[in-house]
């Protein structure tokens, strides 16, 4: 039935309250996380660093059923301590090397098959190792790390019970996966390599494997490439600033569903009309491609990536 509405003067009687729906969720859950913690800096020798912190966690998630009474879950976590260490050795004016070890504690959302309940915190520890230096006068910064990752009680989706979990029937169940791992490396550079012209670039490559020595089922491909660059012109140019960007990315699986591998390139220009204002235009995905942003299974839908877009934009400044 239409009901005429009087947008100018609404009356709020005629709209009926809304019914539950039957997906409505069962549970309810209160979570509380306080936090202490603390860092220091000490310079054991000349050129020798020494960083040392830690966090002290208090954690308690409780679960109810609101249908039965019942109490589903009720996990708590007293004074959980998360260290982190690490060691910085100056090797001269420009290079220095590094390594690091921090111990985390995420709580999670997500609820579990086996009673309803939401999941235990994920812990976990990340150990890296590094060289960065600072070139050209400290006008070009360049860096390289080994990293490498344990993490425990993750949230992985339970593909055993796919459907309505109980108590929430709108979304699928999770459990806590014993171990996962990652690793791999990661390069940048940035910084100016020459008067007006300014560079960034960064290359990660990342392996994972879950606790049935699989890889992960992420969106997060092997091998990522990002490289960008602008440059002012010299001379009776100088109004001018001319730019563009890469970001490249190798394919990447998500349960059985496959997201090719990608490069896009934008481009950007923009001049400088007088001291107060500027005008800019920013192209991005030049070559139109037609690629997927992110892939969220069989289930839970993917989303196209943005088609060729130009913006042109003005600018002013005033003291």
């Amino acid at each position: 039935m239409n009901i005429p509405v009087d947008i100018f003067n609404f009356n709020h009687a005629l709209i009926p309250e809304p019914e539950t729906p039957a997906y409505a969720s069962q549970l309810q859950d209160k979570a509380s996380l306080l936090g202490l913690y603390g860092n220091t800096r000490l310079a054991v020798t000349p050129g020798l660093y020494l960083h040392l912190g830690g966090r002290l966690n208090w954690y308690r998630d409780h679960t109810d059923n609101l249908i039965t009474g019942q109490v589903t879950s009720d996990y708590q976590q007293d004074a959980q301590f998360t260290p982190y260490a690490g060691l910085v050795y100056d090797l001269g004016p420009q290079w220095s090397v590094y390594a690091s070890y921090a111990s985390t504690f995420v709580p999670q959302s997500q609820y579990a098959v086996f009673n309803g309940g939401a999941l235990k915190p994920a812990e976990g520890d990340n150990h890296e190792a590094g060289v960065k230096g600072a070139l050209l006068e400290g006008q070009l910064n360049v860096a390289f790390a080994l990293f490498h990752t344990k993490k425990r009680h993750v949230a992985v989706l339970d593909t055993e019970n796919l459907g309505g979990c109980p108590g929430i029937s709108t979304s699928d169940c999770y459990r806590n996966a014993s171990l996962l791992r990652s690793k791999g490396f990661d390069a940048e550079v940035a910084g100016r390599i020459a008067p007006g012209w300014e560079v960034a670039a960064g290359y990660t490559y990342l392996t994972t494997r879950d606790d049935a020595g699989a890889p992960l089922t992420s969106d997060a491909p092997h091998n990522l490439l990002r490289v960008s660059s602008s440059y002012t012109l010299p001379g009776a140019w100088s109004a001018w600033t001319i730019g563009a960007s890469l970001n490249a990315q190798s394919s990447s699986y998500v349960t059985v569903v496959r997201n090719p591998g990608r490069a896009i390139l934008d481009l950007r220009a923009s001049y400088r009309i007088d001291r107060h204002w500027s005008a800019s235009l920013n192209v991005g995905n030049v070559f139109d491609k037609t690629y997927w942003e992110y892939v969220g299974g069989t289930r839970n839908g993917s989303g196209y990536g943005t088609p060729r877009s130009a913006m042109l934009t003005l600018r002013g400044s005033f003291d």
